[in-house]
């Protein structure tokens, strides 16, 4: 079993199976150091990590990953980088106009038509039907129905507007 309670803290381990070349991830997870080079260590072959700024519209090296960012990770070979955290079940983040890099929430995927677990204000900011994660296996990007833990996302808005994402309870 992935999850492990300690006194009131309960961790969980979370697997990234990166494939060689890029990876558009997320780390749903509070980790004890978060910084770039701790999460996604060199030394195992991580060769680039960036997330992009929405507002200048570039991209940027991240000095810490949070879990509401997505971010594009490269490796040169296939490689599962597990990391050990307390669960993120539930963000918010601000949205700007455009494309926006968007990470995933621990535990249940999210279906981007549930109301209580994709929430937008002002409604309809987000445009449901355009997001889109990155397949590495067929190196292409497919639309996205559900957020699915531990992946990234590009997400478009119609206007400046925050995105709470929260994990449904599973049944």
């Amino acid at each position: 079993d992935r999850i492990q309670v300690f006194g009131e803290r309960t961790t969980v381990d979370l697997r990234l199976d990166l494939k060689a070349g890029w990876n558009m991830v997320s780390v749903p997870l509070e980790l004890a150091d978060n910084s770039r080079n701790v999460v996604f260590p060199p030394e195992e072959g991580v060769v680039a990590v960036y997330t992009s700024n929405a507002g200048s519209k570039s991209y940027e090296t991240p000095i810490s990953i949070v879990p509401e960012a997505g971010y594009w990770v490269a490796v040169t070979a296939d490689k599962t980088i597990t990391m050990t955290g307390t669960p993120k079940t539930t963000w918010t983040s601000s949205l700007t106009t455009g494309w926006n890099m968007i990470g995933s929430v621990c535990g249940t995927a999210v279906s981007v038509s549930d109301a209580d677990a994709f929430t937008v204000a002002p409604p309809g900011s987000v445009l449901t039907n355009a997001i889109y994660w990155w397949n590495p296996d067929s190196k292409s990007y497919e639309t996205a129905t559900s957020i699915v833990e531990g992946q990234g996302y590009w997400a478009a808005t119609t206007q400046n507007c925050n995105l709470t994402m929260t994990a449904p309870t599973p049944p």
